[in-house]
């Protein structure tokens, strides 16, 4: 099934949890939140008059694939910074393959490669599209999802112990969490799982002091950001392997499991049953 921007992806239970199949959202073979981000917010440039798009992205993210396929899709130009190396891995690869121009950097630390999106987009007259997808468009859109999902349907029936969400950049973290503030779901527990990068000063500057009510605990997973997963699947449902695999060990029944994307596989496939 193809979803729209604000169609509405499903909630299914699978064993004694939800899962929350914001992963299904696709444009063509890439999938889920930050691509659905990514068409909206180089849509958004289209209709501004923009012709080409630029980001910032980690070598092992999927944000240079997911914007080369979005631009490819929209017909605009995409540029990508990322950190230079002698091989790239398969999602920069698959970024170049659909057109886009990839721009190395020699000190390629985070801070670095956005610095020089921001000054290319400036001096080319390029749409910035922002690391991480961090922006009002995804944030937003993530809040869409969690308010028509726990419509008052489901807050008669109660049917969720705990959201549990791997927070990555945050955008999508921040998204329920601006949804469990206009429903007033205070005793709705929210465990975010930190891959990688620590998001918590984002989520704190975004929450327009509407969070300090919410019982929001942060875990870390032990796992590099680099390496993938020990478990890819959860109660046979395959998860991305880099970013919610590393989640699924903190898991608990009645959990509603938040599935942001799924563009990381893994070669093995190792299941967990909850």
């Amino acid at each position: 099934m193809t979803y729209g921007i604000h169609d509405i992806t499903p909630v299914e239970k699978h064993g004694s949890i939800w899962l929350k199949r914001d992963d299904l959202f696709h444009v063509r073979d890439m999938y889920g939140a930050k691509v659905r981000a990514c068409y909206a917010l180089c849509q958004e440039a289209k209709e501004q008059g923009y012709t080409s798009v630029v980001s910032a992205g980690s070598r092992h993210s999927p944000q240079l694939a997911i914007l080369a396929t979005v631009a490819q899709e929209l017909g605009l130009s995409a540029y990508g910074f990322t950190a230079s190396a002698s091989s790239h891995p398969s999602l920069i690869q698959t970024a170049c393959s659909r057109g886009l121009e990839l721009c190395e950097v020699k000190a390629g630390y985070t801070n670095v490669i956005q610095a020089r999106a921001r000054e290319f987009a400036k001096k080319e007259k390029a749409f910035l599209v922002p690391f991480g997808m961090k922006s009002e468009v995804a944030v937003n859109l993530a809040k869409e999802q969690f308010c028509v999902s726990f419509s008052s349907e489901y807050q008669d029936q109660m049917w969720v112990k705990r959201v549990v969400i791997v927070a990555g950049s945050g955008v999508n973290l921040a998204g329920i969490l601006r949804g469990i503030a206009s429903y007033r779901l205070f005793k709705l527990p929210v465990l975010a799982v930190m891959v990688g990068h620590d998001c918590s000063k984002y989520i704190y500057s975004s929450s327009r002091n509407n969070f300090s009510f919410i019982k929001l605990n942060y875990a870390k997973s032990p796992q590099k950001y680099i390496d993938l997963s020990t478990y890819n699947s959860i109660n046979g449902v395959s998860v991305d392997s880099r970013y919610e695999g590393k989640a699924i060990p903190f898991l608990q029944p009645r959990d509603l499991f938040w599935l942001i994307g799924n563009s990381i596989p893994s070669l093995v496939n190792n299941d967990f049953w909850l």
